[in-house]
C-alpha cells in the first residue's frame, strides 16, 4: 500500500493501523510508529514512536488550513508554561511527513509517566497528587494561563512531579487570570471526578488558593463545580448514543447497536445478529411478560441479558416513538457511573425497529455477584446502612431519581450496594423537582419494612433528610 493510499484510509474513517510501520519526514528523517495510543479518524493520530534511536510521542494531524495555527498554538503553550516554571515535554520537531498529507509534532517521551486517573487508585498517594494538582494549576492561573481542555489525563504523574500535557490547549491570557475565569476552569478539573468524589476535593482546592492567592468561596466553587459537572455529564451521554472513540455503532435499517469498543468480540456481534438465539442457550433468571432477563457468557465475560418485550399493539403504540426503555436504562447507567454511584456496568443496547417504531429492545450489562437486598443485609449492619445513605445523598446532589426503589432493586455486595432495573430512572433539570421525585423513591423503599418495624425506623432515621 502506497503511502497517500495508507492516509487515504485513515481518512475515510479507518481505526486500526498495522503496526509497526515508518513514516517518512519532509526533512529526510523517518518516525517508527510501535503503539496506537489514540485515535481520532480523519483527524488526529497519538502514537508511542521512535525517532533517531530514542522514543517519541508523535502526534499526527491531518495538513489542512488550520495545521500551521495549531503547532502555533502548541509552541506557544510550550513555552509559556516553561515561563511559568510549569513542567511540561519538550517538542523536538515539527514538520510535515514527506508526502505532505500530514502534519507531525514529536514530543520527548516521559517513561514510566501515568495521567492522574491512573495514579488516583492508589489512595495513599492522593493526597500528594491533590497538592500538586492544586500547586500547578494555581501556578498555571497565577501566569495567566487557562488550559481549556482541563482533564485527568493532560496531568502526567512521574516520581514525585506533576507534568502538563496538550499544550496546544493553553491560552495566554491577562496575568493572573481573573477570578471568574480561574473558578470556571478549577470547576472544570474537579468535575472531572464522580460526584460522590469530589467533596474529597477539598485539600486540592485549599492547595490551589494558597498557591494563586485567591480565596474562594466554598459555596461558589461548589456551585461551578456541579455545573460543570452537569455539562460535562450531559455532553458524555450525548456521546455514548453515536460512534466515537470509546463506543462503535451498527446501524441497520430494522436494527441499532452501540457497545464499548474494548468489549468487540464474535459473541457480541452473534448476540446483535440473532439476540434470541443467543439468549436460548443462557440461563433464565426472569421470565415475565414485560420482560425478559438471563445470563449468559459473552467473549470472557459473564453478562445480564435484558429483553423489553411488548405486551400487546396499544402499548407498541404508545412506546413507538418515544425513548425505548432499554436506552433509558443504558443511558442511566452512564450516568450512575459519572456520579459514582454503583451499578452493573452497561455493555452493549440493541434496539429493533419497524416502520422506524421501536418495537423490541435488550440491553447487556456486566454481571456483578450478590443477593437481592433484604433485612438480615441492613440489620445491624451500619456499613451497609451508610451505603445506602450515601447513594441517595449522592441521588439528590445529581438530580437523579430512581422510579421504582423497591429492596430488590439493590444487589448487596460485601459493605457496598449496587443499584439495578434503571428502566423509570429520571435526570431531573431542576433539582427541586429531583428532590420531591426522590422523597418518593425514599418512601417506596421504606414500605418494604412494613412487617420489619425495627428495621423500617432504623432506615428511616438514617435516611431522614430525604423522606
Amino acid at each position: 500500500m502506497s503511502e497517500r493510499d495508507f492516509f487515504q484510509d485513515w481518512l475515510d474513517g479507518a481505526r486500526d493501523l498495522t503496526l509497526p510501520f515508518d513514516l517518512p519526514l519532509a526533512d529526510g528523517t523517518a518516525v517508527r510508529c510501535e503503539q496506537l495510543l489514540r485515535v481520532v479518524p480523519g483527524r488526529r493520530w497519538v502514537l508511542r514512536a521512535r525517532w533517531q534511536g530514542e522514543p517519541v510521542l508523535a502526534k499526527v494531524f491531518l495538513a489542512d488550513e488550520r495545521l500551521p495555527l495549531r503547532q502555533q498554538r502548541e509552541n506557544s503553550g510550550y513555552q509559556a508554561l516553561q515561563q511559568a516554571s510549569v513542567l511540561s515535554p519538550a517538542i523536538l520537531l515539527q514538520c510535515l511527513s514527506a508526502c505532505g498529507r500530514v502534519g507531525v509534532s514529536l514530543h520527548a517521551w516521559l517513561e514510566d509517566a501515568v495521567p492522574v486517573s491512573r495514579a488516583w487508585a492508589d489512595i495513599h498517594r492522593r493526597p500528594h497528587w491533590m497538592g500538586e494538582l492544586g500547586r500547578v494549576v494555581g501556578a498555571m492561573h497565577r501566569a495567566g494561563l487557562c488550559q481549556h481542555d482541563i482533564h485527568l489525563d493532560n496531568f502526567l504523574c512521574m516520581g514525585e512531579q506533576l507534568w502538563v500535557i496538550d499544550a496546544g490547549s493553553i491560552e495566554q491570557c491577562v496575568a493572573p487570570l481573573p477570578e471568574q475565569a480561574s473558578v470556571h476552569n478549577l470547576a472544570l478539573l474537579l468535575a472531572q471526578w464522580p460526584l460522590d468524589e469530589q467533596m474529597g476535593l477539598r485539600p486540592l482546592a485549599d492547595r490551589y488558593m494558597q498557591e494563586r492567592r485567591l480565596p474562594i468561596l466554598p459555596e461558589v466553587l461548589e456551585a461551578a463545580t456541579q455545573k460543570a459537572w452537569r455539562q460535562r455529564t450531559r455532553h458524555f451521554l450525548d456521546k455514548a448514543q453515536r460512534e466515537c472513540s470509546q463506543f462503535a455503532v451498527q446501524a441497520q435499517r430494522d436494527a441499532w447497536a452501540i457497545w464499548e469498543r474494548d468489549r468487540s468480540g464474535s459473541d457480541l456481534q452473534a448476540f446483535i445478529a440473532n439476540p434470541d438465539a443467543f439468549m436460548e442457550s443462557a440461563d433464565i433468571l426472569k421470565a415475565g411478560n414485560s420482560a425478559t432477563v438471563v445470563r449468559a457468557a459473552m467473549d470472557g465475560h459473564e453478562v445480564v441479558i435484558k429483553r423489553y418485550n411488548i405486551k400487546d399493539k396499544k402499548r407498541l403504540l404508545r412506546r413507538a416513538f418515544k425513548r425505548s426503555r432499554a436506552r433509558n436504562a443504558w443511558l442511566s447507567a452512564w450516568l450512575l457511573s459519572y456520579a459514582g454511584i454503583p451499578t452493573p456496568r452497561p455493555v452493549c443496547l440493541l434496539e429493533h425497529r419497524r416502520l422506524g417504531m421501536n418495537t423490541r429492545a435488550w440491553l447487556v450489562t456486566d454481571a456483578v455477584a450478590g443477593e437481592l437486598l433484604d433485612s438480615r443485609h441492613l440489620q445491624d449492619r451500619p456499613g451497609r446502612q451508610a451505603a445506602l445513605a450515601a447513594i441517595i445523598r449522592t441521588m439528590a446532589a445529581a438530580g437523579i431519581s430512581h422510579g421504582d426503589m423497591k429492596a430488590t432493586n439493590f444487589m448487596v455486595q460485601d459493605e457496598q450496594l449496587c443499584l439495578i432495573d434503571l428502566d423509570a430512572m429520571r435526570w431531573h433539570r431542576s433539582l427541586r423537582a429531583a428532590r420531591n421525585a426522590l422523597k418518593r423513591d425514599v418512601d417506596r423503599f421504606l414500605r418494604n419494612w412494613r412487617d420489619k418495624p425495627a428495621v423500617q425506623q432504623q432506615l428511616a432515621g438514617v435516611l431522614q433528610p430525604w423522606r
